[in-house]
């Protein structure tokens, strides 16, 4: 009775290690295209609806948005989005809690006539689809800042500034791990940047929880399940009344490469075959 006891303890403890196996493996989606609904992504704020906007799509090798506003001296801007699709175009890709990936492009912002401008590449929450920008603007600030994962400034650690009509090169990093991330294992993301042919990286910035008012269903310490990842630009006066005249600006973002990296990721729990049988004594 002893014996079939512990071979019968320990095919139970072997399904739990194979179950913990299954659950904890990361399977980080990957894109085939880029999602952009005319009726809203293309005119997110719409506070010029005279204006002309287009969408040039050859993704990987290039998106491209061009605009043309007739700026008066009322409203704040024009803001075109598109993000990553697994389906060709016709649905937006969410990304879970727990995902593993590379994501990054060159951007290039140009428009000489526009009192503001800005873009780059997005990482979006599940509750927003504008919130999180890796951003590069006319005044010359470049940071990550709006979303759930860490902002990091640089043009506040490294004294530099963008300039519009340049190509910046944007990379962020994230690992969550193979199982969950939580309060002792977070997930973690680097951003990093080539502008003027220097390099520039953040330190490995960790994941913080979500809002205790958030669903418990997204998960916590990472960027939350349903996460967007793309791209954003937008553009306006800075403020009314001075902020009148004729705005073309064109956001362009090339070279963009996508890369899971699940196999790279590395386990966040350890588990020991005595801690397995002890659950069955």
């Amino acid at each position: 009775m002893k014996r079939i006891g512990y071979f019968g303890s320990a095919t139970l403890a072997l399904l739990a290690l194979v179950a913990i196996a299954c659950t904890a493996s990361a399977v980080t989606p990957t894109p085939n295209g880029i999602y952009s609904p005319s009726a809203t992504y293309w005119r997110w704020y719409n506070d010029y609806p005279q204006s002309t906007v287009n969408l040039t799509n050859t993704y990987p090798s290039s998106v491209q948005w061009s605009f043309n506003c007739p700026f008066a001296a009322t409203g704040w801007g024009e803001k075109g989005i598109w993000q990553l699709s697994g389906d060709g175009g016709a649905s937006k890709l969410l990304f879970p809690n727990l995902s593993n990936y590379s994501y990054e492009a060159d951007f290039n912002l140009s428009g000489a006539s526009l009192a503001h401008a800005e873009g780059g590449l997005s990482m979006t929450p599940w509750w927003s689809d504008d919130a999180g920008e890796f951003m590069a603007n006319a005044t010359g600030e470049i940071t990550y800042w709006g979303g759930i994962l860490p902002s990091f400034s640089f043009s506040a650690t490294y004294g530099i500034a963008y300039a519009v009509g340049g190509t910046i090169h944007e990379k962020v990093v994230y690992m969550a791990g193979v199982t969950e991330p939580n309060v002792a294992f977070p997930a973690t993301e680097v951003l990093s940047i080539v502008w003027a042919g220097t390099p520039y990286s953040s330190p490995v910035l960790i994941c913080g929880p979500r809002n205790p008012t958030d669903p418990p269903l997204y998960h916590d310490y990472g960027q939350l399940d349903n996460t967007k990842l793309g791209g954003q630009v937008l553009v306006g006066p800075v403020m009314p009344p001075t902020g009148t005249g004729q705005g073309a600006a064109t956001g362009t973002w090339t070279n963009i490469v996508f890369q899971s990296l699940d196999a790279n990721a590395t386990p966040t729990h350890s588990t020991s075959w005595g801690s397995l049988k002890s659950l069955y004594r």
